[in-house]
């Protein structure tokens, strides 16, 4: 599990589209089944992109090594990755499709396989398994030497142009097929978005070196397909989704702020709202209603898992009578009503868990304390580094407090969890929730990404869902401060 929260980020456990009583559409499903020689797992898991939430499943292997489940689809393109042999595999399912992925436990590299006997998708299939194989380890470097090495922006621009074109020319080399302007349209938009992340755009955007558009619509020179909102690109790629929900969100043209004296500051600045300015770009800035009313939900969505519960149950209660797109509203309400059981003063859920010497521990039984829950993962670098860094220190200044430090683990078995608390001398009460985003207290408290910190009163009662991280250091302490003098 701890794989799977390093290549995904923000996992929310909602449902896309709901059905409603007016309407009810036909349900779409493909079908992966396979097997397994010299298997030794009991499940392998998958990853199916939507439009708010990244939904991991586990496929169960019997004691033969033969597996089948079918997946229920919500469009015509259903991306998923395939988690196996600690890569993630990104193919995408279709209406009705059947996919045999075989492999041998023992020499994975050289027996894993995927087929359809559709003929059309299976050249498909081959097709994305041969951009993996030629690219996906060479993108990862590329961002990891973007970032660590120094260089001018012309520079970053010519490696990323150069990468961008060197992936598209593979894809059409053998020639165009069905889903080619969707492959096309992926591939633009991871690179793209690697220039928008980089502060390259829109002072540098995308060159294709072929010369014949083939009809593909990212490769038509007379568009600049970054500065489109288009329907097509929004049903079809996640990547332009999560293109679009990012550049939305991260366009400011002003980057610095001066007051002229800095002692003024404070006094003379707007307070920070992010939730407010999420929303207010995407309704300045998208002409579409679907997109504009996906944007804005997932904006307030993000905003309840992020930052403070008021500012976002504002903003939700702004978008209501404004909303165009039914199926969005019903979305968005299923997700409030969930979490407005975390609104600060109401009772934190209870839940009870294993500690690393085998006792079950309960959050009630922290009443008359202030409780701060960090949810972690020993495969969370940004976990790692704040329990390294800052807990100790966190720990060391309120030992003699009336403070409770409960640390939930959420993506390793027992023997790794117990490994990791003895290597990070991890202080406090630790306790395991095996299953990652799919485990109940997970669910429970909207766990979709790691870490996550909670802050309970003596009461029980939440203060905070989004709580300050241990760098932070003056909003924590000011916060349980706050709690102990209550």
């Amino acid at each position: 599990m701890k794989f799977y929260l390093l290549i995904l980020g923000l996992f929310i456990s909602i449902n896309l589209f709901a059905q409603t009583s007016e309407t009810k559409l036909p349900q779409k499903f493909a079908v992966l089944k396979g097997k397994v020689k010299n298997n030794k797992e009991r499940e392998w898991n998958i990853c199916l992109t939507g439009f708010f939430d990244n939904i991991i499943q586990a496929i169960s292997i019997d004691k033969k090594g033969n597996f089948e489940t079918k997946i229920k689809l919500t469009d015509e393109y259903n991306d998923v990755y395939l988690y196996l042999n600690n890569e993630a595999y990104i193919q995408y399912l279709r209406p009705n499709d059947t996919l045999d992925i075989n492999w041998d436990a023992k020499d994975f590299k050289n027996s894993f396989e995927i087929k359809s006997a559709n003929s059309i998708r299976n050249r498909e299939i081959q097709l994305l398994m041969g951009l993996h194989k030629e690219f996906r380890v060479d993108f990862f470097k590329l961002n990891r030497e973007l970032y660590e090495t120094k260089s001018s922006d012309s520079v970053k621009f010519s490696k990323i142009n150069t990468f961008y074109n060197r992936e598209i020319n593979f894809l059409v080399k053998d020639g165009i097929i069905e889903a080619t302007n969707k492959i096309a349209c992926d591939i633009y938009f991871r690179y793209t978005t690697l220039l928008q992340r980089l502060r390259l755009l829109p002072r540098y955007c995308l060159k294709s070196t072929i010369q014949d558009n083939f009809g593909v619509m990212v490769f038509d020179k007379q568009q600049e397909p970054y500065k489109l909102f288009s329907s097509w690109y929004f049903k079809d790629s996640y990547e332009y989704r999560e293109y679009l929900f990012n550049c939305i969100r991260f366009s400011n043209p002003f980057s610095n702020t001066t007051t002229g004296v800095d002692s003024q500051y404070a006094q003379k600045s707007v307070p920070f709202t992010p939730c407010w300015d999420d929303y207010y770009r995407g309704l300045a800035n998208i002409s579409l209603y679907e997109i504009r009313d996906w944007y804005l939900t997932k904006c307030i969505i993000f905003g309840f898992n992020h930052y403070a519960f008021d500012e976002a149950e504002a903003v939700y209660k702004d978008f209501l009578p404004r909303a165009q797109t039914k199926e969005y509203v019903d979305t968005l309400n299923a997700f409030y009503a969930k979490v407005s059981m975390l609104k600060p003063g109401s009772v934190a859920p209870n839940f009870t868990l294993r500690n690393d010497k085998g006792q079950m521990v309960s959050l009630s039984d922290f009443k008359g304390k202030a409780v701060y829950i960090d949810f972690w993962g020993v495969g969370c670098a940004p976990c790692v580094s704040d329990i390294k860094t800052h807990v100790p220190a966190l720990h060391e200044k309120n030992k003699d407090k009336n403070i409770v430090f409960l640390n939930i683990c959420i993506d390793a078995d027992e023997t790794t969890w117990k490994s990791n608390i003895n290597k990070l001398n991890l202080h406090g009460v630790n306790l395991l929730a095996e299953g990652g985003e799919n485990h109940p207290v997970s669910k429970t408290y909207g766990i979709n990404a790691v870490p996550h910190y909670i802050l309970v009163d003596k009461e029980g009662k939440i203060v905070n869902n989004n709580a300050p991280h241990p760098f932070e250091k003056i909003k924590l302490e000011k916060a349980l401060d706050e709690i102990l003098a209550n």
